[in-house]
């Protein structure tokens, strides 16, 4: 017979084989329609905990004809943040950086688009996360 005591507290989720997971978009482009950026997929077994996140934008140069722009963070499918606007106004920007902790698991994903609807102009996009990976 096996005696063993299921009061024994777990380790903490950072010693439990824990890496650090970053990812990052920084990029200065042309309009386009909404485009897929970065992804990550937590493995099997594992447990992702986003420990920061920033996203915004800069716009460059000013779009003959302003229109919708922005940067999204989405996990598991749901947009977690985003940040966009529709001013022509070259200098303009906003950006979010935000804390806490979300846990992602095994087999989801966190991914970040982009999109720019203008005629002509350029922004400036920004969308990264560092968190910790660990086993399940």
């Amino acid at each position: 017979m096996k005696v063993s005591s299921y009061a024994v507290a777990r380790p903490n989720y950072y010693d439990r084989n824990a890496t650090s997971t970053y990812q990052s978009y920084d990029q200065t482009v042309a309009p386009h329609a909404q485009v897929t950026r970065w992804t990550t997929t937590v493995a099997a077994a594992k447990k992702l905990v986003i420990e920061q996140f920033v996203v915004g934008y800069y716009v460059i140069t000013a779009g003959t004809v302003a229109g919708n722009y922005g940067t999204q963070l989405y996990v598991v499918g749901q947009l977690l943040t985003t940040v966009g606007a529709s001013t022509n106004t070259v200098g303009f920007n906003i950006y979010t950086n935000q804390t806490g902790l979300v846990t992602v698991y095994a087999g989801e994903a966190i991914y970040s688009s982009t999109y720019n609807y203008t005629t002509g102009g350029t922004i400036s996009h920004l969308a990264n996360f560092k968190g910790t990976t660990f086993d399940a």
